[in-house]
This record gives C-alpha cells, structure tokens and sequence, in this order.
C-alpha cells in the first residue's frame, strides 16, 4: 500500500501519468482514469450503475471496473491539509463522495439496508456509506497486468503463519503482529508499544491507515441474523 512522503515509511506512493488518460499507482501496480467517470453530461451515478458505466468504458482501450474499499483508499493522499484529498498532480477529482464496488456486509441480507462503502474525497474519510439508490461519483480502475478479473485474485492462501506470533499477508507482503497490545492505547503509546514489540527480534511499527486497512475482511459470510433479547 502507498504512503504518504516525509512519514518514513516504506512504499512512498508514486504515480506514472500513462498520457492516454489513466495513471499507473507505482505501488500497488493498479491503472486509474485520471479523472472522475462521465458519461454524456452525467457523473454520478447510483451504486449498481456505477458498476455498470465503468464496464462499459472504453478510455484507453482497456477493460475498467469500480475499485473496492481498499483499492480507492489507496490514492487517499492523507498528507493534504487543505483542498481535495488527492494528489492533484496526477489525478483529476470533483471533490466529494466516491463509491467503491463493495457493499455493506450486512447488505447481504434483503431486509437489511442495502448500502456500499464510499469514500470522501473532500477531506478523506473512508468510514463512509450510503444507500445504493444514492447517487454519486465513481472513479474507473484496471489491474495493471491487463487481466480483467473483478476484483483482482486475492491468494486462496491469503495468510501465512511466518513464525511464531507473526502473519505474512500473501496478497500485501506484510507482516503482521498476530494478537494485539490487549488493552486500548493513546496512538502516542501506540507507537511506542510498536517500536518496543521486539517479536522474534525483529523491529515493529504502527501501520499506516493505507495498511491497516488491507485487514479488514469486507464480506464475511452471513447465514443468519442474531437478536438480542432485552431483559
């Protein structure tokens, strides 16, 4: 996952203008339209539509897609202070709401609200959603090794025990802290509690948002609903 310069962390994010209108992520090696999805004089989009004009896209000749929660997070620039939330150097943005392909897990059951993750581009919340009726902007991705899978293959063994208290993500490259500090930090003595880990001798941080964001799971399974009774 790309970071943000001047933090000292690894995978600086950096960008290649393609001048064909799309922008290849250095990093995680994904080819963006360098701006906002337009179709006619419309652009935005409900959820489902969303999906809909992005795959139908011709921009460059190549085959495009709505991004996931995780992908559209990526080019979150969260070193910005003022302005849209996104290296303007490279990338075009209306500055606002910008679905993602991926639902609310809870959206799997048809009573339930059927609602999609967002992410704000104006001052770069991601903990954003919406109704799929809504409409909003989209922004088009492609992987950058010309398949067209949708969302790209994630390793059917996405975990891997290293050694002992660690997880590699396969899909990332990271690795990860097994359990976790157990109790709630202030993030100042989170970092701390990092840095002093020593885990199999080896040196610890805390993880960026771009990061810690791989781990959450998106669409666990549901097969049923769970009441709570009130006594």
């Amino acid at each position: 996952m790309p970071n943000p310069a001047g933090l000292g962390l690894p995978n600086v994010a950096s960008y290649t203008d393609l001048g064909d209108g799309t922008i290849r992520d250095n990093i995680t090696c994904l080819i963006w339209q360098k701006g906002n999805l337009t179709v006619g004089t419309t652009n935005t989009f409900t959820f489902a539509d969303a999906q809909t004009a992005c795959a139908a896209s011709t921009v460059a000749g190549r085959t495009w897609r709505t991004a996931t929660r995780v992908e559209l997070t990526s080019i979150i620039d969260f070193s910005k202070t003022s302005g849209v939330a996104i290296n303007t150097t490279y990338f075009t943005a209306l500055s606002g709401y910008t679905w993602t392909a991926t639902p609310w897990v809870v959206s799997q059951i048809a009573t339930k609200p059927q609602d999609a993750w967002m992410v704000n581009f104006a001052d770069g919340l991601t903990s954003n959603g919406a109704a799929q009726s809504g409409a909003y902007y989209t922004r088009c991705v492609t992987n950058g090794d010309g398949t067209t899978t949708s969302p790209p293959v994630i390793p059917p063994n996405l975990y891997a025990t290293v050694a002992t208290g660690e997880i590699q993500d396969n899909y990332t490259g990271l690795i990860w802290q097994q359990a976790d500090s157990v109790s709630t930090l202030a993030q100042a003595d989170a970092t701390t509690y990092c840095a002093n880990l020593g885990l199999n001798g080896h040196t610890w941080r805390l993880p960026s948002v771009h990061e810690i964001a791989t781990l959450v799971d998106d669409n666990p399974a549901i097969t049923k609903e769970i009441g709570r009774a009130h006594v």
